[in-house]
């Protein structure tokens, strides 16, 4: 390693998105932050996953990229962007996403240090902008968190095992246990749900969340709460119309804030590959995440507070087909989910 640590006063980390993403570098960027205890850290997020880092105690301050529909207002903020980073001096910037955006921020920052990795996990051309490319194995299938790691160790971190997460505000804390007051009526454990994700390969059918939720129910030990994001109430509605017993459904959440706050009230969390199932992993609580059309080696959480269940070909192969990938989902059972269940709450 050639970066000279005492002469590193401020670092830029960027990660634009997604959610989950995003989540997953919070426990590099706590080791990074460890490693440079008196540098100024700043990390360059989209406005959708800045809830995910905002007030994060290692952070000294979070820069918002506005993207937005209208490509030539985008292309106006995002270089107001690289004006506003030019304009920070950073001495060491690390490029976690890895796609032309990210690598033209990090080439427009002027840092002595750009740090990225090296194709293929960097794409668009984006490691021809840093001055330091860190390669990965490619005889090996890591983690996202795992690759993180490699990439923060390269500047100095060391990995660590435990991570501060999220600061969850006070008021949303009592706010959260309000609602669940309103809502649960019982001391039965919770079991919190969120069956939609973003596409389709990743969609465990509807009607397999319903008999899930029917047999919790019909157990008699579990209180069972289905949670919806944005333009995401339709798929709930689908399955409550396929279940024989009444469920709880949450209101809107404002914030990804108060969905980890109600996260940390549960006793499992069950979801797909999306970034509410990040969220779980990062606040270590116990889920069950259930796997389709993406490789559980790289995206599913890692350690005893979870299982992940997938039925796919085994070695994973380079592409998927969405049938494929919609069979896979279809034979993870509702049975095996519920005896998941019953593991992690003995």
């Amino acid at each position: 390693m050639e970066v000279p640590i005492k002469n590193i006063s401020k670092i830029l980390i960027i990660r634009l998105s997604a959610i989950g993403d995003v989540i997953r570098v919070i426990p590099s960027m706590e080791s990074i932050r460890i490693a440079y205890p008196n540098a100024q850290i700043d990390w360059v997020v989209e406005k959708k996953a800045c809830d995910v880092i905002s007030g994060h105690p290692a952070l000294n301050q979070c820069i918002v990229f506005e993207r937005c529909s209208n490509i030539t207002l985008s292309i106006k903020n995002f270089l107001s962007l690289c004006r506003e980073i030019k304009k920070n001096q950073y001495d060491l910037v690390i490029d976690f996403h890895g796609i032309l955006k990210s690598g033209l921020i990090s080439f427009f920052s002027k840092a002595p240090y750009r740090y990225s990795f090296a194709p293929p996990r960097a794409q668009e051309l984006s490691y021809l902008f840093a001055n330091h490319r860190i390669a990965l194995l490619q005889s090996d299938i890591l983690s996202r968190v795992e690759e993180n790691f490699i990439l923060a160790n390269a500047v100095g971190a060391k990995r660590i095992e435990d991570w501060i997460g999220m600061i969850i505000p006070i008021e949303i804390e009592e706010e959260i246990k309000n609602l669940l007051q309103k809502l649960c009526e019982t001391n039965k454990k919770l079991i919190v749900i969120h069956p939609p994700v973003e596409r389709p390969e990743k969609q465990w059918p509807t009607e397999h969340f319903a008999k899930l939720a029917d047999f919790l129910i019909a157990d008699g030990r579990f209180e069972v709460l289905f949670t919806w994001g944005p333009g995401q109430l339709e798929v709930i509605k689908q399955i409550t119309k396929q279940m024989q017993y009444p469920v709880l459904v949450t209101p809107p959440l404002p914030t990804l804030k108060h969905l980890a706050s109600l996260i940390t009230h549960s006793s499992v969390f069950i979801s797909g590959d999306t970034g509410p199932m990040h969220l779980a992993w990062l606040l270590h609580q116990p889920a069950i995440c259930i796997f389709g059309g993406t490789n559980p080696q790289q995206h599913a959480p890692q350690g005893p507070p979870f299982r992940t269940l997938y039925k796919g070909p085994i070695p994973f192969p380079p592409r998927m087909s969405l049938s494929q990938a919609q069979e896979a989902l279809r034979k993870i059972s509702p049975e095996e989910v519920f005896k998941s269940v019953l593991e992690l709450t003995k």
